[in-house]
């Protein structure tokens, strides 16, 4: 059991012997019993789930299965469910569902859902409706075999376990519809909820079969909404609407009328997944005329980017936004279109449509140029391009801008380089016999050399905008486990030594994805390179002579091609015999080493192409051309010294 284990365990046995408590009543009783001080205590109750936590309307945590022990749940079953042995949850089962653990699985008991099951799960069962049931309990198979529609199921509790019960008994219908109107008030409360603070404040309820919950609740005059329940005549649209309103201003740390517009344009995201056509068109004019004013908060940037946080979370949100924005781009107030803009670009940017996504950046950044982000964004597709003018350009609206300054410095390395003893009308340097005018001037005179740096540095960049961050953070930490530490094993890594981005970028596939994803937007020259490069997999190289200065001859071992690479600095160091695992690339017409040089035992040489012919995984190779930085041992098992390499050493013996 790891630390958090533990700790989730000691935390349920508290809430098991000192339930009800709330959040800061359980953190005390945690840090009296001898774990972590008060605030790690209430950062763990705030942050951790579990089955058996369940809670109260008015906030305090209670243990599941000691409360439900015991007690008795009833459903009248239909038809349906009585022919595949599945019942819908419901409102009649669900404070007991929660207990549905691996045990109860193992003995045929589970929660299904159509959002989630595979779905043959419901074919093997025989169901035919692919929307049914959203929820629900699969029983053991002849569970229901001798029931009739409107038989009484119930479910229960009993030492600990979820079981099943035919109900043939007359049902109790407890007199507690006072005590109900009560606990609701004059708010919606979690149906839950309700159940759970019933059954604690009335030991006795639900001992016996009583009627199914929703029935027990509607005879006391309350209305049910889904999963909440109020006073007959509760607008429940809108307490749903204030309740969003508060949650994203709590979220978002925003006032009532930028929550109140962040709701309304999440609508609207959320109608056009359901609406099409000039309905959805419709409706969104009408919900601009509806409040117009409320609107203009979308100029807010900080608004637009949280709006975006939410919808890439929704099912469908993504094409839905691209499509609203669409619409909505010309209704809103003139100060709220780049932010519309820059939602849909980042809308089509991820359907797939990066040349739109530039369409709607560049709109976003003429209407306002001190737009931030989006100019970050759009001087980051001029950099794909190339166009560095372009993107040095847009960077000056933003001043010094911090998160600039990297992309600045990518930029100001691709600027033209000037010809000063060059008139306009003088011949161009390059022989074409054109004026240098209409030729070079303002123009890129980039070899392939810089190109192919170039391209391997937008594909860097690619990573560091977001892609892969975790998996590179794993790679340096395998890198680094037996070096000095530090508090930054990333940068460690990295070191003048691109080896764990190479093998991520390539092993791993994203130099595949970045191709695949901006490949339109890069110079053909660049495009060329990278369809070459992802044909060329790693392989272990012998190298068979040296020409310090110029380079190598070396012979890949998997396949034997003899090959020459242009190689200044390892021409220096490496010698005939030695191997070498590494990329040999084209750059032009030329072959190079790209991604960092690795060496390799003679003794493990097959090893190695044996994981590479296998497509090995990037944290296997990493882990195994970095166990020669491991401390040397003494000697092996049969008294043989055992010789490593120490780090930073080319060789390869």
């Amino acid at each position: 059991m790891n630390d958090y284990d533990g700790l989730e365990a000691a935390a349920l046995a508290i809430l098991r012997l000192d339930g009800p408590l709330s959040d800061e009543q359980w953190a005390e009783k945690m840090v009296e019993h001898g774990h972590g001080d008060e605030r790690e205590m209430f950062e763990l109750i705030d942050t951790f789930e579990s089955d058996e936590r369940g809670f109260f309307e008015d906030g305090r945590n209670i243990h599941l299965r000691a409360l439900l022990e015991g007690r008795i749940l009833t459903h009248r079953v239909t038809g349906g469910e009585i022919l595949v042995d599945i019942v819908e949850i419901g409102n009649e089962f669900s404070p007991m569902t929660e207990l549905v653990d691996n045990e109860a699985k193992q003995r045929g008991y589970e929660t299904v859902s159509t959002a989630i099951t595979p779905s043959a799960v419901f074919r093997e069962r025989g169901v035919m409706d692919p929307g049914w049931p959203s929820e629900g309990l699969m029983l053991p198979r002849g569970t229901l075999a001798d029931f009739r529609p409107g038989d009484v199921l119930g479910l229960t509790v009993e030492n600990g376990r979820i079981d099943t019960r035919r109900i043939t008994q007359p049902l109790v219908e407890p007199d507690i519809a006072e005590e109900l109107l009560e606990l609701v008030g004059d708010r919606a409360a979690y149906i839950d909820a309700v159940a759970w603070q019933l059954m604690y404040e009335n030991p006795s309820l639900f001992r016996e079969a009583t009627v199914p919950l929703p029935e027990m609740l509607e005879a006391a005059g309350l209305a049910i909404n889904v999963d909440f329940v109020a006073r007959s005549g509760f607008d429940f649209a809108a307490e749903r609407q204030r309740t969003a309103t508060n949650m994203l201003g709590r979220t978002f740390e925003l006032d009532d009328a930028e929550s109140a517009a962040l709701d309304a344009f999440l609508t609207l995201v959320q109608d056009a997944i359901h609406v099409t056509g000039d309905d959805r068109t419709q409706r969104i004019r009408e919900a601009v005329a509806a409040d117009p004013d409320s609107w203009a908060h979308l100029s807010d940037p900080y608004l637009a980017h949280a709006a975006l946080q939410l919808i890439v979370r929704m099912d469908g949100g993504v094409p839905a936004l691209a499509a609203v924005a669409t619409a909505l781009v010309s209704l809103v107030p003139k100060s709220a279109r780049a932010s519309v803009h820059w939602l849909h670009a980042h809308a089509v940017d991820l359907i797939g449509d990066p040349i739109a996504a530039e369409r709607s950046l560049q709109r976003a950044v003429d209407l306002n140029p001190t737009f931030e982000v989006a100019c970050l964004e759009l001087a980051e597709f001029a950099y794909l391009r190339g166009d560095a003018t372009h993107g040095m350009s847009v960077l000056r609206h933003i001043g010094l801008a911090e998160d600039a300054q990297q992309l600045r410095a990518l930029l100001e390395d691709m600027l033209p380089r000037e010809h000063p003893g060059l008139g306009r009308n003088d011949r161009c340097w390059c022989g074409s016999g054109r004026k240098y005018k209409v030729c070079h001037l303002g123009k890129s005179d980039a070899t392939l050399q810089d190109r192919a740096r170039w391209l391997y540095s937008k594909a860097d960049h690619f990573l560091a905008v977001g892609r892969g961050e975790m998996e590179l953070r794993a790679l340096a930490d395998i890198r680094t486990a037996y070096w000095e530490k530090t508090d930054d094993p990333l940068s460690q890594a990295l070191h003048n030594n691109p080896f764990i981005l190479d093998v991520l970028l390539f092993e791993g596939g994203l130099f595949g994805d970045f191709v695949e994803e901006r490949g339109s937007l890069l110079p053909s020259e660049e495009l060329n390179l990278a369809q070459q490069w992802l044909l060329i997999e790693r392989s272990v190289h012998e190298v068979e002579s040296a020409t310090p200065g110029e380079g190598l001859l070396v012979r890949d071992i998997r396949t034997g091609d003899r090959q020459f690479v242009a190689e200044k600095m390892a021409s220096r160091i490496l010698t005939p015999g030695q191997f070498v695992c590494a990329r040999v690339v084209p750059v032009g017409s030329e072959l190079q080493f790209y991604g960092g040089l690795e060496p390799v035992h003679p003794s493990q040489r097959h090893e190695l192409i044996d994981m590479l012919d296998n497509h090995v995984d990037p944290e296997d190779l990493v882990d195994f051309l970095s166990a020669r930085f491991a401390p040397p041992k003494i000697a092996s098992r049969e008294g043989n010294p055992i010789v490593s390499v120490k780090r930073g050493s080319n060789s390869a013996n």
